[in-house]
């Protein structure tokens, strides 16, 4: 009897344990279309300060989950006018929930057009939707908080804040084809 819930409990621990990590793995192979609205102020050299609002549109590739739950992403952005090309890759790990995730503190650089940047930091909850078998089906994500720390937009100093949403989208429905 005793050997019988030492089971029960070890395999309760098991899929306490893997619960997060199985959750993670479900963002494997995915592109996000996401938009990105920047507000803040940039300064001349004569230090004028103006009020900026941009808006750009990237897109994210998750890719190679780890065993640490981490993954590895790509942003890619236009550089010139159906020029795409892959202007950001780190690695994040996020806190995977049961159907989302929270990334803390992610930071990034995003291009938000030829020599015009901007260093991001946010919070960002994504909500994940799954077939009834329990694959990946769709993820929608905001931004509960983002900040412009640093940039580039027009040749001046940007500073300010920022808004991050996405959605998954398939790889056929990219401006751009994607390297194999």
């Amino acid at each position: 009897m005793k050997k019988i819930a030492c089971m029960a409990v070890c395999i309760a621990l098991l899929i306490f344990f893997m619960a997060p990590v199985a959750s993670a793995q479900i963002l494997d192979d995915v592109w996000f279309e996401v938009k990105v609205k920047l507000s803040g102020y940039q300064v001349t050299s004569e230090n004028e300060i103006f009020k900026v609002n941009r808006g750009s549109t990237a897109y994210i590739y998750t890719s190679s989950y780890t065993d640490t739950a981490a993954y590895d992403f790509e942003i890619w952005t236009e550089q010139n006018p159906g020029d795409w090309q892959r202007t950001y890759s780190s690695r994040y790990d996020w806190i995977a929930g049961n159907n989302e995730e929270l990334w803390h503190y992610w930071s990034w650089l995003l291009f938000v057009g030829n020599n015009e940047s901007a260093t991001t930091v946010m919070n960002v909850l994504m909500k994940i939707t799954k077939e009834t078998d329990g694959s990946f089906k769709n993820a929608k994500f905001s931004s509960l908080g983002c900040t412009v720390i640093g940039g580039q937009l027009n040749n001046l100093p940007f500073y300010g804040n920022c808004k991050v949403s996405g959605k998954s989208i398939k790889p056929t429905k990219l401006p751009f084809m994607p390297p194999l």
